[in-house]
């Protein structure tokens, strides 16, 4: 069995590495499987060794097996799938390119639950058998790490570069804090649930050479919930003798606890050291203090309250409650002076504390909600503040803050913006917001979104563009075109959702000579969308909801670089754009949401 196993991680690892392209809607599930397969192998070398004693045991062992099986049905199924296009014909090898039909999305939309469902599955073994107290196959030693805990954290090691999926910021950002930060003692805490790929992260980090060019020496343990501090300090000395090619003495094995302390301390003196899946600046032995952690994560943990040891952790710099339970900041959040980022995006909390104002360090607060449905009016919310936000000289970052008061008067006062976002705007805003808007010069990201779908989002007092303004996000009803859309030269994103214009936006934006990406949600009410000239950067055109649109054209020459064109919610567009054939270098074409008319003339 353990064999078969093997096979299987085999085929997957090389769907990683043949199919990258085809694959990239449920990689990240393949990716998670795989590691979780490699865990179950381990497990079953050791099930094969040892007979198990009681029925639970034996039902364990059988779970893993068949659950073995059932991931190679659902990857042969996948490779099926894969194979069969690539035999299609040319032509219907264009169309599986270039039109992502609803068919095909519902496939790998199917895939991706399976995969999902098996890994759940998975986890939830060791889950079910702790509940029942049926004991694992390991023994119960309580000074050894199962082998399965030690193959994953051994194995993340080797993960590729090219294997990190939708972990890349996190990513820069861990590497920053090593590599940027101040010579003291420091520890950055990975904290997230369980599958969520710390251990995949950290390993990355740790053999990356331009992380260990900073440091001394560098050591990579495993630490079981029961340890012995001697083995530990054992295992640290050595992985630190052998990074530096340097001899262990012989009577290490022989030393206590004490001596192993001082050799330690010895040759870390003057040090720059990286340990434990926690890195670390330097690194002074005592086991009876606590580091002071610069950073922590608990994006997506299920918790609800905030935790009331965070607000000791007096040289915390960045704090992530990202989709969290928590729907309240404490008034002791304010000791954490040293703070620089909040992320409390998708959490439940709607307002911040007044106390919010001490954190003087603050550059960027993220907190802004989407609801899930894109289609909606509201499709985010911000958070209100009950003080006053210009005291934070330094932020960088607000997004989003919900106007009331006399927000849009104040942010005037914060020049070091870079990125504002503001929901729940009026059209009595007007004056106030743009006098404003016209200070932060340092602008490139502007999210601005009306108080409801009747309210009009007033922005034509802005008497000067923002020269350095690179995405614009309007959300609600516009009386005309803002002026000032055609001065926006460093443009590269625009996003305008629900403007119901009755004028067209694109005669106003067609010679923007950085415009990358551009979406259009329910922009115009027109029944014609013409694209004459211009839009000579664009590479993707998102069209959504145009109840009313019958016909689009475009020009010879226009768009040159699209690659992505999306049409969604037009159901009275009957047949393909005139002039689709001069986009030469389109990739995908979407249609959702169309008349069956349109579908069947691609077909």
């Amino acid at each position: 069995m353990e064999s078969a196993a093997s096979l299987l991680i085999g085929k997957i690892a090389a769907i990683l590495e043949n199919e990258a392209s085809s694959i990239a809607a449920v990689r990240d599930e393949i990716d998670e499987l795989k590691l979780e397969l490699i865990s179950m192998k381990s497990f079953l070398i050791d099930a094969e060794g040892k007979e198990p004693q009681t029925e639970g045991e034996k039902k364990w062992v059988t779970s893993v097996r068949d659950l073995t099986l059932d991931a190679e049905n659902v990857i042969d199924e996948f490779l099926y799938h894969i194979y069969d296009q690539q035999s299609a014909t040319p032509f219907e090898k264009w169309l599986h390119k270039t039109i992502h039909i609803p068919k095909n999305l519902w496939f790998r939309h199917r895939i991706a639950k399976k995969l999902q469902k098996i890994t759940k599955k998975i986890k939830a073994i060791p889950e079910r058998n702790q509940r029942y107290g049926v004991s694992t196959i390991e023994g119960t030693s309580s000074d050894s790490v199962p082998r399965w805990v030690k193959n994953k954290a051994e194995s993340s090691l080797y993960i590729m570069e090219d294997e990190l999926i939708g972990i890349e910021d996190k990513k820069q950002t861990l590497m920053g804090l090593l590599m940027n930060g101040e010579e003291n003692e420091m520890v950055v805490s990975v904290v997230r649930m369980g599958g969520s790929g710390k251990i995949t992260l950290v390993a990355n980090i740790f053999n990356n050479e331009n992380v260990k060019r900073h440091f001394d020496c560098y050591a990579w343990i495993t630490v079981s919930q029961t340890f012995v501090i001697e083995d530990l300090f054992k295992n640290l000395i050595k992985q630190f003798h052998q990074g530096r090619k340097e001899e262990v003495t012989a009577q290490l094995d022989s030393m206590s606890n004490k001596e192993l302390l001082e050799m330690l301390s010895t040759y870390l003196k003057s040090k720059r050291e990286i340990v434990d899946k926690v890195e670390i600046r330097r690194l002074s032995i005592q086991t009876t203090e606590r580091e002071i952690n610069s950073s922590t994560d608990v994006q997506d943990a299920p918790i609800d309250r905030f935790p009331d040891e965070l607000v000791y952790l007096f040289n915390l710099r960045y704090l992530n409650l990202k989709r969290t339970f928590i729907d309240e900041l404490p008034e002791s959040i304010g000791r954490l002076r040293n703070l620089q980022t909040l992320n409390i995006r998708d959490s439940k909390i709607k307002a911040l504390p007044k106390v919010i104002s001490k954190l003087l360090n603050l550059r960027h607060l993220i907190m802004y909600c989407y609801t899930g449905d894109w289609e909606a009016f509201r499709w985010a919310n911000g958070t209100k503040a009950a003080s006053d936000l210009s005291k934070l000289q330094k932020l960088q970052v607000l997004q989003c803050v919900e106007s009331e008061g006399k927000i849009v008067k104040v942010i005037r006062n914060m020049t070091q913006l870079t990125s504002l976002g503001i929901t729940n705007v009026k059209a009595s805003d007007e004056m106030d917001l743009c006098d404003s808007l016209q200070t932060l010069e340092l602008l490139q990201h502007l999210f601005l979104m009306a108080s409801d779908e009747e309210e009009f989002l007033r922005v034509n007092a802005l008497r000067s563009p923002l020269a350095d303004l690179q995405i614009v996000n309007l959300a609600r009803k516009l009386e005309k075109v803002p002026i000032w859309f055609g001065s926006l030269h460093n443009l590269t994103r625009m996003q305008l959702n629900w403007s119901r214009l009755e004028e067209d936006v694109l005669p106003h934006i067609q010679a923007l000579p950085n415009l990358e990406r551009l979406g259009l949600i329910n922009v115009y009410v027109g029944e014609k969308l013409c694209f004459s000239r211009g839009f000579i950067k664009l590479k993707h055109l998102m069209l959504r909801i145009y109840p009313l649109l019958n016909s689009i054209a475009i020009e010879k020459g226009v768009m040159p670089n699209l690659q992505v064109l999306d049409i969604d919610d037009c159901m009275k567009l009957k047949t393909l754009p005139q002039g689709i054939e001069f986009l030469a270098n389109v990739e995908r074409l979407t249609l959702q949401s169309v008349p069956m008319q349109l579908i069947e003339s691609v077909k």
